[in-house]
């Protein structure tokens, strides 16, 4: 094999190598980050639960925050768009993903109101200045009930 298709296959496994253990470092920070990822979420579920909208607010993303403007603003889109959220009788955390500097966690809930169950994905970045934040939250109805 010729020394300069050795030279490019080098660099090229040197970067795969690179960011393989870049992704196993991002995992790692995130798997000891992933008590304080639910940190934020349940208290921002339980800021829900106890209508409290400044504090549920604070758990949102700056661009979250910038998009509402306000924390009633925010409630009020809560609690017509995702109702199951706002009116949980119990949630459990499932399972998560570390991709791209972002988690993205499932969490079950179960409705307050008709027991239905439903299941949201949370995204969260990790802020120097305000630690995880939410960025987001995508919602996905199941169609069994609760027992």
């Amino acid at each position: 094999m010729p020394n300069f298709m050795r030279m490019f296959l080098g660099i090229v496994l040197g970067f795969l190598c690179f960011d393989l253990n870049a992704q196993e470092a991002e995992n790692a920070v995130v798997d000891n980050d992933l008590g304080n990822v639910r940190y934020v979420i349940n208290q921002q579920i339980t800021a829900f639960q106890n209508e409290d909208s400044e504090l549920a607010f604070s758990f949102a993303s700056p661009m979250i925050r910038a998009q509402f403007g306000s924390p009633q603003n925010f409630m009020r889109t809560v609690k017509q768009h995702y109702n199951s959220i706002y009116s949980t009788k119990s949630f459990t955390f499932g399972g998560y993903v570390a991709q791209d500097g972002h988690v993205m966690q499932e969490i079950e809930f179960i409705s307050a109101t008709d027991n239905s169950i439903h299941l949201a994905v949370y995204k969260l970045i990790k802020f120097k200045k305000y630690g995880w934040r939410i960025t987001g939250v995508e919602l996905v109805a199941k169609p069994e009930k609760a027992i």
